[in-house]
């Protein structure tokens, strides 16, 4: 998940019906019994996919050298998660989880020596990039009028860019036009937020500048407008990334994309099923959320990378599709292949959420120097499609000529899982994730 709307705060939706407590404590139980089982299972079927979590020298294979320390510092790494992912206590309490950080550093150490003999050197990888301002016109059946301009069609991307284009990260340049996001009707907008919706109550990071694990976490809860007064007024180092905001108001859906664009391009996840969920009293869960995301920046030509006094996201990676659309501002990426999760000391989060992080130090501008991976600026009205376990780190740059300005990036994401992807794009995460998913939707995570 740029920010990370995995360690959000959830809502109750608001006039729904519900089960009765009687029936939802019973269906709970049988799940957390199935949990059980389930967890004892993906043991063995853990030590069967170690090879999905394969580094790669520069030729795409692995050190034969290497094959027998990768096999053991794999099944000691996925030991260590099972362990994390299906403990109840909380982080860091009992001599269990000591013996599973044992087991997870004597695998990061033996990783990096393995990552030392790979030959990477620092390479930086070109995004594919979708032009949606250079669309197909028509000007009707005589070639009277104004013409009209068509998006791409799901075929046509397939033919510029592939059939597997959904499994790389890709750059849509002019998802929204600047006179789409001026409309003074807006209400996903910085104005919006001061005026429509300044007092709904939010979860937000009071200091998106810290490092470390904690920093995933929000600080508590304030008025929207109290935020965003914070941030764009008094440059405060708040963040938000929260998906009450479109929960409490489903409306503002239509402003985070054009639906039937995204639709065509991603699939069909986001109609209102998929974002309230379906089903008598809601049974089936909702599989799409829509997190928005707002920070104040740094200008690039006054704060480099190498100084981390930004608002940041820092790297992570997630079982989920995500297109993040900028609507404001702009923000740096930096976009990590599942297939290099080796190298990024991972870990399952430490509060039963569904995502990994990466115990890389974050302040160290070294850190990814010899992984390869792909950096990309989004500017207002772009969209970055970031592929299901895609690792990426979000730094709030401002980009525009004028170093002056730190415009704040406020942004919005379609979070939506794809089952395809959530088990390919790399097996062996997908199958040590399945405890916290389900602790995620019987509401016992810890945050």
């Amino acid at each position: 998940m740029s920010g990370k709307s995995s360690v959000d705060v959830q809502s109750d939706d608001e006039g729904s019906s519900s089960l009765p407590s009687v029936l939802r404590d019973v269906i709970r139980h049988i799940m957390f019994i199935n949990l059980i089982f389930l967890s004892s299972l993906m043991c063995a079927v853990s030590l069967a996919s170690a090879l999905s979590l394969h580094p790669y020298d520069r030729e795409g294979m692995l050190p034969s050298t290497s094959v027998y320390h990768h096999l053991h510092a794999s099944v000691k790494w996925s030991a260590a998660q099972l362990v994390k992912s299906m403990s109840t206590a909380t982080f860091a309490d009992g001599a269990l989880w000591a013996v599973a950080d044992v087991w997870e550093a004597d695998a990061f150490h033996k990783w990096e020596e393995i990552q030392d003999g790979a030959g990477h050197d620092d390479e930086l990888m070109e995004i594919p990039v979708l032009d949606l301002r250079s669309c197909t016109t028509t000007t009707g059946d005589e070639g009277e009028g104004a013409p009209t301009c068509y998006p791409p069609s799901l075929s046509d991307v397939k033919g510029l860019l592939g059939n597997d284009f959904l499994s790389k990260p890709l750059l849509l340049r002019g998802l929204w036009t600047e006179e789409q996001l001026a409309d003074p009707n807006r209400q996903l907008s910085l104005e919006g937020f001061a005026s429509h919706l300044a007092n709904l109550s939010v979860p937000f990071y009071s200091d998106a500048t810290k490092s470390g694990y904690s920093a995933l976490k929000p600080s508590g809860m304030a008025p929207l407008g109290e935020i965003v007064h914070n941030i764009t007024v008094r440059q405060g180092k708040q963040k938000i990334g929260t998906q009450v905001i479109v929960e409490r108001h489903p409306s503002l859906m239509s402003e985070v994309a054009p639906i039937e664009l995204v639709t065509e391009l991603f699939g069909n996840h986001f109609d209102p099923d998929s974002i309230t969920g379906s089903g008598p009293f809601r049974l089936f869960p909702a599989s799409t959320t829509v997190p928005v995301f707002l920070a104040g920046t740094a200008h690039a030509a006054t704060d480099t990378n190498d100084d981390y006094k930004h608002p940041r996201t820092d790297l992570h990676c997630e079982p989920i599709g995500n297109v993040a659309v900028q609507l404001h501002g702009s923000k740096m990426w930096t976009l990590v292949h599942p297939k290099q999760s080796v190298f990024l000391k991972p870990s399952v989060s430490r509060h039963h959420r569904a995502f990994y992080y990466s115990n890389l130090d974050p302040l160290d501008p070294g850190s990814l120097t010899s992984v390869p991976h792909y950096n990309v600026i989004t500017k207002a009205g772009d969209a970055l499609w970031v592929p299901p376990w895609m690792w990426h780190r979000v730094d709030y740059i401002d980009t525009s000529d004028d170093a002056t300005a730190n415009e704040p990036a406020l942004a919005a994401s379609l979070f939506h899982f794809r089952p395809l992807e959530f088990g390919l794009n790399n097996p062996l995460f997908a199958i040590l994730m399945v405890p916290n998913l389900i602790k995620e939707l019987l509401g016992k995570n810890t945050e």
